[in-house]
């Protein structure tokens, strides 16, 4: 009994002192807590950025047949669970049957690896007697630089009597020959700030 009696008072005088200095326990324990985590270093996450560029051929199909020719430039952010693709390009496409000339802009994304792409592009086609300006949503599905896709030409009037696409599909291949290794500085994590307290 007097054992007890003993840690007993150990105890009620520990707690007194945490009293007198105006913190709990509790709180006591949780300021070692934080003061150890802020001594542990940090290590950053550094992100991957690969940039991509390189000319492009391919075939475009619809009602008529079009052989086309480009450039496109591809920027991916790498991540573990969704990687990010942006891409624009630009070109030309021509049918030699038809003596039809377009060009193409445009800009397409995908957010992960088997998902869809989707885009769109500014486009001009002539005939050399009409010429037409117009839109083409596209989606599609790009497998390493293999890159198929289907979209709609939304065209001016002048281009009714044009022997030129509509619904169309098409199917490239980007011939890479420039990439670029990028990797973003190491994040440094902020310090808590430490108020000064008055006893």
């Amino acid at each position: 009994m007097r054992f007890i009696r003993n840690i007993s008072k150990v105890l009620i005088c520990v707690l007194l002192s945490f009293e007198s200095l105006g913190q709990s326990p509790v709180q006591f324990l949780n300021r070692e807590i934080t003061q150890s985590q802020a001594k542990q270093p940090f290590i950053g996450i550094r992100k991957l950025t690969i940039r991509r560029s390189g000319p492009y051929a391919g075939l475009q199909t619809g009602k008529f047949l079009s052989l086309e020719f480009g450039y496109e430039f591809q920027w991916n952010k790498v991540t573990l669970r969704k990687p990010i693709t942006h891409a624009f390009h630009t070109g030309f496409n021509y049918n030699f049957l038809r003596n039809v000339l377009g060009y193409d802009a445009g800009y397409w994304f995908k957010v992960g690896r088997m998902n869809l792409t989707y885009g769109a592009n500014v486009i001009f086609r002539t005939d050399f007697d009409v010429n037409t300006l117009g839109l083409a949503p596209v989606v599609g599905f790009k497998f390493w630089q293999l890159h198929l896709q289907t979209g709609y030409n939304f065209m001016g009037r002048s281009a009714k009597d044009m022997e030129t696409n509509t619904f169309f599909v098409s199917l490239r291949y980007v011939f890479i020959q420039n990439r670029d290794w990028k990797w973003s500085k190491k994040e440094e994590k902020k310090k808590p700030k430490q108020g000064v307290r008055w006893l």
